[in-house]
C-alpha cells in the first residue's frame, strides 16, 4: 500500500473532516472514514495510486492440466478374475471344542454391605422420625413463647406491683 494511504488512513474520521476543510473539499458529511480517506488522497495525491505497481498481483501461471488415464477400449468379463475363497466348506470331521479349565476362585472375597433386618430398618427409620419431631416441637415451642411475649407487651399484668403502683399514681394525678 501507498504510505500516504496509510498515513490517512490511520487519521480519525474528526481529524479527516479538518483535513477536508482545510483543503476547501464539499461533500464529506454523509460520508464515513473510508470515503473520507479515498477522497483525501485523490485530491491530495491526485498522481499517486493506493497500490504500488510492485505490489499488483502477477498473473498467475498457466492452468496444471491433470493427465486424463484413457480407460481400455474392451473391459474384462468379471468371470476372468480371481476369486478368493473367504470361507471354507464344512468338512465333516468335528471340531474339537477347547475344554475349560476350572477358574480358581480368589481367596479373598469381597465385603458385601451388611444386610440390616425389618426390625433394625424399622428402628433406624423411628429414630429418624423422632428427631425430627422433636425438631418440629422446638420450632413450635419457639413460636409460642414469641406470641406470649407480644400479648405481654400488649396488656397489662395486674398481678404486678410496679404496674399498681403506676395506675394508682395515674389515678392521683388525674382526680386531684
Amino acid at each position: 500500500m501507498n504510505p500516504n494511504y496509510i498515513s490517512l488512513k490511520k487519521l480519525r474520521i474528526p481529524e479527516l473532516k479538518l483535513l477536508c476543510k482545510e483543503n476547501k473539499i464539499k461533500g464529506i458529511s454523509k460520508l464515513r472514514k473510508l470515503g473520507l480517506v479515498d477522497l483525501l488522497f485523490k485530491n491530495l495525491y491526485p498522481d499517486e495510486t493506493k497500490i504500488e505497481k510492485t505490489e499488483l498481483k502477477e498473473p498467475s501461471p498457466e492452468p496444471i492440466v491433470l493427465k486424463q488415464e484413457t480407460l481400455p477400449e474392451e473391459i474384462e468379463p468379471l468371470e476372468s478374475l480371481e476369486v478368493k475363497v473367504l470361507f471354507e466348506e464344512p468338512t465333516e470331521e468335528p471340531i474339537e471344542e477347547p475344554t475349560e479349565e476350572p477358574i480358581e476362585k480368589p481367596t479373598i472375597t469381597p465385603m458385601k454391605p451388611p444386610q440390616k433386618t425389618k426390625e433394625q430398618f424399622d428402628l433406624e427409620y423411628l429414630t429418624l422420625l423422632k428427631e425430627k419431631m422433636e425438631k418440629i416441637n422446638l420450632r413450635n415451642e419457639k413460636k409460642k413463647l414469641k406470641k406470649e411475649k407480644l400479648k405481654k407487651k400488649n396488656y397489662l399484668d395486674l398481678d404486678d406491683p410496679d404496674v399498681i403502683n403506676t395506675i394508682n399514681n395515674l389515678i392521683k394525678k388525674i382526680y386531684r
